[in-house]
């Protein structure tokens, strides 16, 4: 027989746990048990992070009221005397209700010889709690934010144009929470979280993950730049937006997509993200470059015929950029002013 006196309690780490959360372990799985058992007590509103454990986990209830979710499943209430089993990895979080503290018994196995790991898998922090005006998302969901909140409602918004949203704002100002930690208010959380119908491991998470910032930066350049399937695009720089619009030209339907960039290992993925030609070249010498597969300046011709009438017909004055009239004498001169900038286009009158 062997007595072990109590150890120190140990805080739960930020990474795994919400609020103040403190364990004791009273067994640690002595060879042949693979028994792991911890008291396990959660302040309250305090909770963990989404799990899984390899070989499953029981846990049973001592003290006070908690809360318990099953990913997809309902959060529920726990009490004193209940047990409750999560069948090997299936994610889940436990912890206590908003208003009481709340003890638990945490047991489960730890690995058997040669079993992958890990024993116990963390994922994020689930959703803590909503506002009253909140619907559609409970404790637990995964949600994806972008860069920006907003409200989803004024005219800004109905416009495509959550940036400018008159109710919104930016992470990290005014008191908001800068988003890069184990907890963070959403304010405007309606208008601003997507729920996401994927789990935490899901191998689609990086690209959903990319929703939040560079992939719809990426789209919006494609997009305001009028990227059809009978456009060329020219795309400069190989960073991460760069590549996004690649993918964005491609998902548009671009004819040809041109990514200008130096680094092959981003180059070569942007040729698998749609580019059909890299260049390589900077200043001058790029620019030729682009000409050269582009066929230099633009197709004129094609386009007079649908602006002609426009044109006739009084409704648009392009004229209005020939802000200085020269002969033929004064060429040289017409076109050094422009060079100068002190002229914007020069007409020449014979």
């Amino acid at each position: 027989m062997e007595i072990q006196s109590k150890g120190p309690s140990t805080k739960g780490p930020a990474d795994m746990f919400t609020g103040d959360v403190w364990f004791d372990v009273i067994a640690a799985g002595q060879p042949p048990s693979q028994l792991r058992v911890n008291v396990v007590r959660f302040s309250p509103g305090a909770h963990t992070a989404w799990h899984r454990h390899a070989n499953g986990q029981t846990l049973h209830v001592t003290e006070g009221v908690g809360l318990v979710q099953s990913r997809g499943g309902e959060v529920t209430e726990i009490r004193p005397g209940d047990t409750i089993y999560t069948p090997p990895g299936e994610w889940h979080w436990h912890g206590a209700a908003p208003d009481t503290f709340m003890t638990h018994l945490a047991m489960w196995e730890s690995l058997t010889e040669g079993q992958p790991g890990p024993e116990t898998e963390w994922a994020e922090h689930a959703i803590d709690e909503t506002g009253s005006q909140v619907t559609g998302f409970t404790a637990g969901d995964l949600v994806v934010a972008p860069f920006v909140w907003s409200d989803g409602t004024c005219d800004f918004c109905r416009e495509g144009l959550q940036t400018s949203c008159r109710h919104g704002g930016n992470w990290a100002r005014g008191g908001i929470d800068g988003g890069q930690g184990e907890a963070v208010r959403v304010p405007q959380a309606q208008g601003t979280l997507v729920k996401l119908p994927v789990v935490e491991d899901s191998a689609l998470l990086p690209s959903l993950l990319s929703l939040s910032d560079v992939f719809p930066t990426g789209y919006h350049c494609a997009v305001t730049a009028g990227v059809n399937p009978r456009t060329t695009v020219t795309v400069i720089g190989d960073g991460a937006v760069g590549l996004s619009a690649v993918l964005s030209a491609k998902r548009l339907g671009a004819e040809r997509i041109i990514l200008m960039g130096r680094h092959k290992d981003r180059t070569d993925l942007g040729l698998e993200f749609g580019a059909t030609d890299v260049i390589a070249e900077r200043g001058e010498e790029g620019i030729a470059k682009v000409r050269e597969l582009t066929g230099g300046v633009a197709p004129a011709r094609a386009y007079i015929d649908t602006l002609l009438p426009d044109i006739l017909d009084g409704i648009i004055e392009p004229g209005r950029v020939f802000d200085r009239t020269v002969t033929l004498d004064g060429v040289p001169a017409g076109y050094q002013a422009m060079a100068d900038r002190e002229a914007l286009k020069v007409l020449i009158k014979p």
